[in-house]
């Protein structure tokens, strides 16, 4: 009874450890929160597993209204978009909402900073202080982010169960009612 009972705990850890974690931003170009200085035209993100189809992410300029982009494109875990110029001297929001490999639809958002550079002297507009200012802003900012992005992937998955959990569960059952009914055949053989 004690052999079949650690075969059916170790077959519930092997068979319940293949719930995935749902997919997230692993890195960006502008990067969340970064000051660039040079021409932007393009926005890449990276993500940690393959995104799907229906995939895409809005710019919103430090005003909020929202920077057109001539092409978004999908390429297995990388979401790419161009606008038609260079992005001007202010803040941007990228705004993303992506489709998971597990089909769970994820949203989250950062923000970069572009500032004019001038024959490789920066603005003179920009002084230290505004950039100090600028990078406290930015990692406020990123933390009320993570925030909001932990409560709301909390909030989903409240309202969503994971399919493979539940299969996982399922399984768990089911073994542990076959071994329990091998046992007892095997029981009432022997009597």
């Amino acid at each position: 009874m004690r052999k079949s009972m650690c075969l059916l705990f170790f077959l519930w850890i092997v068979f319940s450890s293949s719930v995935s974690a749902h997919t997230g931003l692993e890195s960006s170009f502008p990067a969340d929160g970064e000051t660039v200085k040079k021409e932007v035209k393009e926005i890449t993100m990276e993500f940690n597993t393959s995104i799907e189809k229906g995939s895409l992410f809005t710019l919103l300029d430090d005003n909020g209204i929202e920077v057109a982009l001539e092409d978004i494109q999908l390429n297995d875990n990388k979401l790419v978009g161009t606008t038609s110029e260079p992005l001007k001297q202010g803040r941007y929001t990228v705004n993303w909402s992506i489709v998971g490999e597990d089909g769970h639809l994820i949203k989250g958002e950062y923000t970069f900073t572009v500032t004019q550079d001038n024959k490789g002297r920066e603005d003179s507009s920009v002084t230290d202080e505004a950039k100090q200012e600028s990078n406290e802003l930015a990692a406020t900012d990123k933390t009320e982010k993570e925030t909001n992005q932990s409560s709301a992937i909390d909030k989903e998955g409240e309202s969503k169960t994971n399919p493979s959990i539940v299969i996982s569960i399922v399984t768990g059952f089911l073994l542990f009612a076959a071994v329990q009914t091998a046992v007892w055949l095997i029981r009432r053989g022997k009597k």
